[in-house]
């Protein structure tokens, strides 16, 4: 008789870490984009947290309460330190120190750098539904759940990726629920559903010099805006909304813009063979204290965020 042992894949549930379980003192930071916004409201909803805090990469870190020194999870933040949850990529090699504070699927089954198509590549607001699959069910409705594909174009690595994105969804713990949704429709269709919701709702926010959180100066925008997020807050059963109270600057950052991973690049060729070959050495960001956030935004190349001074409290501790 012959026995086969056939090996799970582990899951996102097996590698959490511990304050995933914990009731927290604490506070929750954003990014600035809808991604941000729906998964920091989705993970209030859950916790308890309030939404305190949002992070300009240009600008800085703003806060609505700038002295309140209770613990940040940050979301849809790359964050060098720190608990939260996040989705973007951030291994140059096997030297990378990674945070394990921050529940990210790509620094959890430790992807290496020159597997990079391997990433996940959904949104947060969708690996807050995995982490918290105990806690709140992703809606039933199908239109909902394009909605929720379109997400940071979330949609896109199944029609370009498709087994590693599937493998992707095995992992967290969603394919029953969303692939089905991605068989039935061409990514076509996904791109004209996202196009009727950027018409509604811009993708991004910003402080006004008043300081306080928009999606457009123009009142006609704004005001679409918020009808459309009151429907969807209906419709999911938890509400989604930009905070109404003045945010106030805690910490200057300085956005990097985009650079090359590989720097001093050394050329050197084979005379026997008349072989080129090229050598260089990787900018590896996690090592760098100034470094706020960063994200590894394709196969080449980092965005990052540094400070430039003290927080208002006098020191560089993210």
């Amino acid at each position: 008789m012959v026995f086969l042992f056939i090996q799970q894949m582990e899951k996102l549930q097996d590698n959490l870490p511990q304050w995933r379980n914990e009731v927290l003192d604490a506070v929750i930071e954003m990014s600035g984009d809808d991604d941000g916004l729906q998964s920091a409201c989705l993970l209030s909803f859950i916790t308890g947290y309030p939404i305190t805090d949002y992070t300009d990469f240009d600008n800085g870190r703003y806060s609505i309460m700038p002295l309140d020194k209770r613990e940040r999870i940050s979301v849809d933040l790359p964050k060098v330190k720190g608990k939260g949850i996040d989705n973007h990529f951030m291994q140059f090699s096997e030297r990378t120190v990674l945070n394990h504070e921050m529940i990210n699927v790509n620094n959890q089954r430790n992807i290496p750098f020159d597997e990079y198509l391997r990433k996940y590549a959904m949104s947060t607001f969708v690996l807050i539904y995995a982490v918290y699959k105990d806690k709140i069910s992703l809606p039933k409705k199908e239109r909902l759940l394009m909605m929720i594909l379109t997400i940071d174009s979330g949609y896109k690595g199944y029609y370009k990726y498709r087994k590693n994105f599937i493998e992707n969804l095995e992992y967290i713990g969603l394919k029953d629920e969303l692939l089905p949704v991605l068989e039935k429709y061409s990514e076509k269709d996904f791109e004209k559903f996202a196009l009727r919701i950027s018409e509604q709702m811009p993708q991004n926010f910003f402080l006004n010099k008043e300081g306080y959180l928009v999606f457009s100066d123009d009142a006609e925008v704004q005001a679409r805006a918020e009808r459309y997020l009151e429907r969807l807050s209906e419709e999911l059963g938890f509400p989604i909304a930009l905070p109404t109270r003045q945010f106030h600057l805690v910490r200057d950052l300085k956005n990097n813009g985009k650079q090359n991973i590989h720097q001093n690049e050394r050329v050197e060729y084979d005379r026997r063979t008349n072989v080129k070959r090229v050598y260089s050495t990787i900018r590896d960001l996690s090592r760098d204290d100034r470094v706020y956030c960063y994200a590894i935004v394709n196969r080449g190349n980092v965005k990052s965020s540094s400070m430039v001074s003290s927080d208002i409290y006098g020191n560089y501790i993210p």
